[in-house]
């Protein structure tokens, strides 16, 4: 470090030398903080069941409300979706639903609600973000654009070049 900040200027005297000095300072703080960043904290997994559950709480209450304020609040048009968590779970009682969650990734949890004996089920999706668990329905107020495109396995014609030959 020390070579590296003389090659930049750190033993000289003059004008130039000193602000080529600070400027590179100022970088190797940047580079440094955005190093030491502290990382997003992990999904509590102990939380999971309890707010799976609490999903099948607020749908069986009937209370479409209660519902919607599960999602994250950056979403939007969360009514529909939770009308329809609303009807499926109609007359269900939540003591008795047998809840079943993924473990596919620690962040995204598919869950199925089962009422006793299997012969009705209900499926949702829920994420661990900004600290919390949060059901995803409607849509996300600033949606992610980019390149994903669904397409078939095994097809590569995107990939090939459109120029003419």
């Amino acid at each position: 470090m020390v070579s590296i900040m003389r090659e930049l200027g750190a033993e000289g005297t003059t004008a130039g030398k000193g602000s080529d000095f600070v400027a590179a300072l100022s970088v190797f703080s940047a580079l440094w903080m955005v190093g030491c960043a502290p990382e997003p904290p992990a999904p509590d997994l102990n939380l999971r069941e309890s707010f799976a559950r609490s999903v099948v709480a607020a749908a069986t209450s009937g209370s479409v409300e209660q519902v919607e304020r599960l999602a994250p609040d950056d979403f939007v048009n969360v009514r529909s979706e939770a009308q329809r968590l609303v009807d499926s779970m109609n007359a269900w009682d939540p003591a008795s639903v047998d809840v079943r969650i993924s473990n596919d990734f620690p962040e995204v949890a598919h869950v199925q609600a089962l009422v006793p004996g299997g012969t009705a089920h209900v499926g949702y999706v829920i994420s661990w973000s900004r600290e919390r668990w949060a059901l995803l329905i409607g849509t996300a107020s600033h949606p992610v654009t980019g390149g994903a495109k669904p397409g078939i396995a095994g097809d590569e014609s995107h990939l090939k070049s459109k120029i003419p030959k």
